[in-house]
C-alpha cells in the first residue's frame, strides 16, 4: 500500500515537473531547468543543446552551441524556435509511438527540426478510452527519458478528443487533457457526418471555461465542403491548427487547398506536425510555408507566428498576439476552388 502510494506520488511529481518545466520555456525562455525522479534517485539536467557524441548512443553530433549542430563538416542552425501542439509522441497509447524507444526517436527527430515543445496529443475516443493517469505517467516517464539522454525537448500533457467523446466528459477529465495543463482542448476533426452539435458543443465548452482548437480542419470534408461554417466557429473563438503535411500536400489536394484558403481567409492559428511515427509521419514541419508560397505569396510570415508565438499564447491562455498582415494578392487556384463558397 505505501509502495503504491509512493508510486503514485512520484508520478505525480514528475508530471508536475516536466509541465512546470515547459511553463518556464514558454513564459520565460528559461533553458536549463532540472528534473527529478525520486524512487530513482536520478537527478538530470535538460539542456537546449543537442547532445555530445556518445551520450548515451543518441546518434547526434557533437554540440556547436545553442541553434546549431554539425553534421559532418557542415553546420546547419535551426531554421526554427518551435512548439508543436500536436503529436502523437508518447508510448503506447494509441496508433503513434509503440515504445518508449519509437517516442525517445521521434523526441531527436523535433529536436533536430527545432523544436522545443510538444503537447503529446493522445487519441482519446472510443478506441482509445480516456486514461488521464496513463497519460500523465507517459509524459513524466518520457520528460525523464529524454533528460537522462540530454535530449533538449520538454513533453507536455495533453490529448487528441474526438468531439463525440468530449461530449460525454465531465470538467475534471477534460481539465486533465488539456494542452500543457491549461485550458485549451485539442479538438479532432470529423472525417465524416454533418455533427449539426458542432456547434453546441463548442459553445457549451468555451461556456465551461475551455478553448477549442480544431486538428487538422482542412483535412475534414465538413470544412473542405463548406469552408463559410469553419470561418463562423472561428468568428465565435474557436482556434484552429493546421497540420504541416496537409501544407505540403501529403494529405491531399483538397486538404492542401482548404489549408490555403484557411491561411488566406486567417482561419489558421497554428501549424503542428501530427507526428505519429519516426518514418511516415514523423515530427518535421519540413519547407511547409515555403510550399505554399506560389499559391499564396508572403503566407511563410506566419511562419513564426503559427510555430511559436500563437502556440506560446495558446498553451499560457494567453490572448493570440497580433497576426503578421499578409499581401492581398490571392492565387487563380483557390478563386477557381472557392469561388462557390460564398455563393
Amino acid at each position: 500500500m505505501a509502495s503504491a502510494s509512493r508510486s503514485a506520488s512520484s508520478t505525480t511529481f514528475i508530471t508536475r515537473s516536466a509541465t512546470s518545466l515547459a511553463s518556464e520555456f514558454v513564459k520565460a525562455r528559461v533553458y536549463s531547468a532540472r528534473l527529478v525522479h525520486e524512487p530513482l534517485g536520478l537527478r538530470a539536467v535538460i539542456h537546449t543543446v543537442l547532445p555530445r557524441m556518445g551520450n548515451r548512443d543518441t546518434g547526434f553530433f557533437p554540440e556547436q552551441g545553442i541553434g546549431s549542430f554539425q553534421k559532418g563538416h557542415s553546420r546547419i542552425p535551426f531554421a526554427r524556435s518551435v512548439i508543436d501542439l500536436h503529436a502523437h509522441i508518447l508510448p503506447g497509447m494509441d496508433d503513434g509511438a509503440p515504445d518508449l524507444e519509437a517516442s525517445i526517436a521521434m523526441s531527436m527527430t523535433a529536436v533536430a527540426e527545432g523544436i522545443e515543445i510538444v503537447a503529446a496529443t493522445p487519441h482519446v475516443n472510443r478506441d482509445y478510452p480516456p486514461d488521464a493517469r496513463a497519460m500523465a505517467y507517459a509524459v513524466g516517464a518520457l520528460n525523464v527519458a529524454l533528460a537522462r539522454l540530454e535530449v533538449a525537448l520538454a513533453v507536455l500533457p495533453g490529448g487528441e478528443l474526438a468531439m463525440a467523446t468530449a461530449r460525454e466528459m465531465d470538467d475534471e477529465t477534460l481539465r486533465a487533457f488539456g494542452l500543457g495543463g491549461g485550458s485549451c482542448l485539442l479538438l479532432e476533426s470529423p472525417y465524416g457526418g454533418e455533427l449539426p452539435w458542432l456547434e453546441d458543443l463548442t459553445a457549451d465548452l468555451q461556456e465551461r471555461g475551455f478553448r477549442p482548437l480544431l486538428a487538422h480542419p482542412e483535412r475534414s470534408p465538413l470544412f473542405q465542403e463548406d469552408i463559410e461554417r469553419l470561418s463562423r466557429l472561428v468568428d465565435r473563438g474557436v482556434l484552429c491548427t493546421v497540420n504541416a503535411g496537409s501544407m505540403t500536400g501529403r494529405s491531399g489536394d483538397a486538404a492542401r487547398d482548404c489549408a490555403l484558403e484557411m491561411f488566406r481567409r486567417g482561419l489558421a492559428h497554428a501549424v503542428s506536425t501530427d507526428a505519429h511515427d519516426n518514418a511516415r509521419r514523423p515530427p518535421r514541419l519540413g519547407n511547409a510555408f515555403e510550399s505554399l508560397e506560389p499559391d499564396l505569396p508572403g503566407v511563410s510570415k506566419l511562419d513564426h507566428w503559427c510555430t511559436k508565438d500563437a502556440p506560446a499564447a495558446i498553451l499560457g491562455g494567453d490572448p493570440l498576439p497580433e497576426r503578421p498582415a499578409l499581401a492581398g494578392a490571392r492565387g487563380r487556384r483557390l478563386r477557381r476552388i472557392f469561388s462557390r463558397s460564398g455563393e
